[in-house]
This record gives structure tokens, sequence and C-alpha cells, in this order.
């Protein structure tokens, strides 16, 4: 009899072996498992681990050189039940390798494996500049609109990325700050933006008074380069106010704007939402916020099919967040879960275009009959600063062919009723075929001088404009080259303050 003891306490041990619960584990970054980095670049790994007996010890971390690496659960974020367990590794090597890791218990029992595919390469992969949208437009919301307008840099720094990533469409932010006193810096930005490519230009606002001061500026004759579109952001269901004044809105821009088409932001409406939101507006731009551009279609999917089973072939853009903060940060106060982690760091890892090219890819693979209900016209980012830290840009645009306006005097100046201005501008041509230029604003639209007419020649010349001043109030007088082809130059524009 006491040989079967052992027996029995061999088989109680691999029964309690054969039950107990092995960790389990889940990546937090690298979001994608295939990760592509440059030579010396430092990647930081991350996983989450759980483990419902709650003796949860420690992580195997295998690849390139150091095998095993191997954390412990107290060198980790958390306890014994649940831990982010990190390591940062700097690839000095150009090539292919794997890393993998492993988390197990305090009996040994292992989770299964993640793994991130990492190609080291000896230049960074260059996203600087994206391809033309398959759909035929990209969008781009414009925020600190008010700082890119504050400096020349600045504002050609944005004119650069819209050339570089193609942009079609922008909605510009922060114009309750900058109308009126930005007037003529706003319409020459529109004029210029339009040069590089840009078809539609939205004004957003957020309430009956932002889109009251919009329009002084659309209804002014001063400023020759207008806005296309009204755009309402206001996201009634995250700020507990009333559906009924969100249509309002909408409503009240319909009627300010006349012709202009009316657009609005949209993220998790209800139900009984969809038809009223489709009823009056053109453009729907649809929160499409996730990490990963695998995930987007699924993420959209419910919005995107209610709006489709409405069959009112309405504009929908899905939009992409290029904010990006590491998900450990996103999984702890003070931020929400939500908060930024969105796909900055997929974008800097693959581009804009792949990410249009998955969500495409996956939309056109659902087959339904609802999608015949919904237009796609294109995608919609949020927003300039955080995509250009992404993805990158030059910092000036190349307006190709086409004159350039360099230094204007004055750009700004104050006069009295009566008083006659002065106002010069350079122009150059690379090509040597400037022709003139045009002038806009105050009564005549517009004055044009010839390169004969002025001390200059094809390839550069000197534009001077005197005008006398009979009324009081601010105007703005625009300055636009052009060559013997028909290409036109970026505008500048000179205020002038007429006092009694």
């Amino acid at each position: 009899m006491k040989s079967v003891i052992p027996i029995v306490s061999v088989w109680l041990v691999l029964l309690n072996s054969a039950l107990a619960a092995v960790p389990s584990i889940s990546p937090n970054t690298p979001t994608s498992n295939v990760v592509s980095v440059a030579i010396g670049e430092t990647v930081q790994f991350s996983i989450s681990a759980t483990d419902s007996d709650s003796n949860l010890s420690g992580a195997e971390w295998y690849g390139h050189g150091d095998n095993p690496f191997v954390g412990s659960v107290y060198d980790a974020n958390g306890d014994t039940s649940n831990a982010i367990f990190s390591r940062a590794h700097a690839f000095t090597s150009a090539g292919n390798y794997t890393i993998a890791v492993v988390v197990y218990d305090a009996d040994y029992g292992y989770s299964q494996a993640v793994e991130w595919q990492v190609s080291v390469v000896s230049q960074p992969p260059d996203f600087s500049s994206t391809p033309a949208s398959q759909l035929g437009g990209r969008g781009l919301y414009v925020n600190d609109f008010d700082d890119v307008l504050a400096s020349a840099s600045a504002t050609n720094k944005l004119l650069a990325h819209i050339q570089a990533h193609q942009i079609t469409k922008l909605t510009l932010y922060d114009l309750h700050t900058l109308l009126p006193a930005a007037s003529s810096a706003i319409s020459n930005f529109i004029y210029n933006a339009k040069q590089l490519g840009v078809n539609s230009v939205g004004a957003a606002g957020g309430s009956e008074a932002d889109f009251d001061r919009i329009m002084v500026y659309q209804n002014s004759a001063q400023y020759a380069n207008k806005f296309d579109t009204l755009y309402l952001e206001y996201e009634y269901w995250n700020n507990n106010q009333s559906f009924s004044y969100f249509l309002s809105v909408l409503d009240y821009m319909d009627s300010v704007g006349g012709t202009m088409p009316v657009e609005t932001y949209l993220g998790w409406p209800d139900s009984a939402d969809y038809a009223a939101i489709a009823s009056r507006v053109d453009n729907l731009f649809l929160h499409c916020y996730v990490t990963d551009a695998s995930i987007a279609v699924n993420y959209c999917k419910t919005r995107l099919q209610a709006f489709g089973e409405l069959y009112d072939n309405l504009n929908i853009w899905p939009i992409f967040s290029a904010e990006w903060r590491p998900a450990t940060t996103c999984d702890n106060p003070p931020w929400p879960v939500e908060s930024l982690c969105f796909m900055g760091d997929w974008f800097s890892n693959y581009g804009i275009a792949a990410a249009e090219s998955e969500f495409l890819n996956d939309y056109n693979a659902l087959q339904e009959s609802w999608q015949s209900g919904i237009h796609l016209p294109g995608f919609y980012y949020f927003a300039y600063s955080f995509l250009d830290e992404a993805v990158g840009s030059p910092n000036t645009p190349d307006y190709g062919d086409a004159p350039v306006l360099g230094l204007l005097s004055p750009s700004a100046t104050t006069v009295s009723l009566g008083q006659s201005v002065t106002i010069s501008v350079t122009a150059t041509d690379n090509s040597g075929n400037l022709s003139g230029i045009e002038w806009y604003g105050n009564g005549d639209n517009p004055l044009v001088q010839y390169v004969g007419n002025v001390g200059g020649n094809g390839s550069s010349a000197t534009f001077s404009r005197t005008h006398q001043f009979n009324s009081v109030g601010t105007f703005n007088i625009i300055g636009v080259a052009f060559d013997t082809n028909g290409n036109y130059s970026n505008s500048i524009a000179s205020s002038i303050t007429v006092t009694p």
C-alpha cells in the first residue's frame, strides 16, 4: 500500500498543473507586428499580461543577441494579476529580426508568444510626400491656424505640407480668433492653397455667432478669396447638449450660407439621429479614430451602414487621427484610454497611402447592398500639426514654373482720408517669362500692369501701384503675378487702414 501514495501524489500534482490557468498576453507597442526602423533607432516593445490565478511571475524576451532577456513582475508596471512588461532595444545593424516575448507564472505556466518582425534599414522610411488619393479627395483639419498665420515660415510650412501630401480639401479652425483682424491673411492663404491643389476650403465654427462672423468675411468685397463650405464642429453627444440644438445650428448654417455646402463632424450618434443629420448636410466627416488601419472599417461599419441604408448618396469622409502617445500611457490616469492613442505612430511607420489602401481593400471586400447608398469622396486627417509630426513634409512649397512674389512695401499702414499710398512688390520667374501683375481691391478688380510698363524683364520686376483712399475703413490691396503661359504666383496683400 505504501507504494500507492507516491503515485497518487504525482497524479494530483499533474492534475493541479493541468487545471492551473496560464497567463494571457497582448501587444501594446508597436501596434503593428511588422516594424521598419533605421539603423541606430531604439524601439520600445511593450505587452500587457494577465493571470487569473494571480501568480504572474515574469517575462522572457527573445531575439537579437540576448536569449533570453528576462524581466520580473516586480520590475514591470503592475502586479501578479496584471502587468505591463516593456523592453527598449536599439538596432545597430541592418537586417531582419524577430523580437518575441512570453510571460510565465509561479507554476511555470507559459503564455502564447507575441512576436514583432523588425526590418532595420540604412535610411528611415520617407513618407514626407504622398501620391494622390485613390478616391480623388484627401482632406486636412488645420489646427492652430492662428499660429500658422502668425509667420511667413509657418504659413509656408503648411502650404508645403498641403502640396507634398496632395491635400485637396481643408477645414480651418480658430477663425473666431482670426476674424475679422486677419481677413487679408486668410484670403491670401486661400489663394495660395488653391494654387497648390486645394479645391475646397471649409470655415469651421461651433455656434451661430461663429457663422455670423464667417459670413461677414464671405460677404465683404474687400477679400477676393472666399470659403467654399461651412463646417460645424459641435460634439453634442459629449457636451450634454440637446440634439435639437445641433440640428438648429445646421439649419442656421444653411440659411446664412446660401448655396455653400454644409458639413459636420460626427462621432457616435443615437440610432434615431441618422436621418435628421443626413437631410441637413452635404459632407459628413465620420470619426474613425483607431490605432491601426486594419481595424478602421470594422470600427466604422455600423455607422456607415446606418447612413447607407438611407440611400441618400451622402458624401462621407472617414477621418483618421494622427494623434499618438505610447499605449501604456493611454491605459493610465490622468488621460482617458481613448485620448491621443490613435494612428500617429502607424503613419510614421507606413504612411498615409497605406492607410487609405488598407481601408479601401477592407471596405470593398464587404460587398454589401447598403454601400450603394453612400459616397466616399476621400479621407480626412486630424490634424495638421500631428500629421506633419508623423510623416513630415518640406518647409517651403514649390510653385513650379509660376512666378513668385516677394518683398512687399508697405505690408500694412495707416493713412488719413484722401491720402495716397504707393504699394510695391517684387516678382521673379525662374523661366524668364514673367508677364505682369494683377492688382485687386478697393473698387478696381483688377488693375493690370505688364512687365513692359515697369522697370524689369522676364526674370524679375518691381511692380508699383498708387491709390488714393477716399473712404474710411480698412482695405486690402492684393497683387498676383502671372507669366506668358498663364501660370499665377502666390498672392501678397497690403492692409491699408484709413482714418478720418
